[in-house]
């Protein structure tokens, strides 16, 4: 583990030689961060087997939805700006939660939303990405097509939402040291 500081000075150095590699840093550290203590043990090392180990999370496009079925939900949808696709392992499948066939809300009556972790042998990858400056990112688009997730392998926003305030503060300082460090390197030449 690592500080904001730490972690903020590594990703604005990363971004000094190549912005996408800093990018790229601060969504694979974003992703564990977020994902691997709201994970089960046995599910947390399953997705994150390494240090290696890395996660894409897209956008939602249209209609992402998950349906409720025995023991987990049926997956369907498309995801935009998945920075990292191009060498993850696992995919982060936000969704709109389903249950014989009427959408679900929460207590305060919002959409029932919810991350899906789904292998990459589930996922098709579709080349969407063609951006000067952050071609490395890989950050295409990703669709998954009536794929099951079992239970265990999903994360109630419940689960993390009071935290998201807090956290949102550290989130903005590390999107943007990447471009700190290019901007320096920009200057110095």
């Amino acid at each position: 583990e690592c500080d904001l500081a730490g972690v903020s000075a590594v990703a604005e150095i990363l971004g000094r030689s190549d912005v996408s590699t800093g990018w790229l840093f601060v969504q694979a550290n974003a992703t564990v961060y977020n994902f691997g203590p709201r994970l089960a043990p046995a599910t947390a090392a399953e997705i994150f087997p390494g240090p290696a180990s890395v996660v894409a999370a897209g956008f939602p496009v249209g209609q992402a939805r998950a349906d409720v079925v025995d023991g987990g939900y049926r997956v369907s949808g498309r995801w935009d700006f998945a920075s990292g696709s191009l060498h993850s392992d696992w995919f982060d499948a936000r969704v709109v939660v389903y249950d014989k066939g009427e959408r679900k809300t929460t207590r305060s009556g919002l959409f029932g939303l919810m991350s899906c972790l789904v292998p990459r042998a589930e996922v098709n990858l579709v080349d969407t990405w063609d951006v000067t400056g952050m071609r490395g990112t890989g950050s295409g688009t990703y669709t998954v097509d009536d794929v099951f997730v079992p239970t265990e392998s999903r994360m109630l926003p419940e689960a993390w939402a009071a935290e998201a305030m807090r956290r949102f503060p550290h989130a903005v300082s590390l999107l943007a040291a990447p471009y700190m460090g290019i901007a320096q390197a920009a200057y110095d030449f």
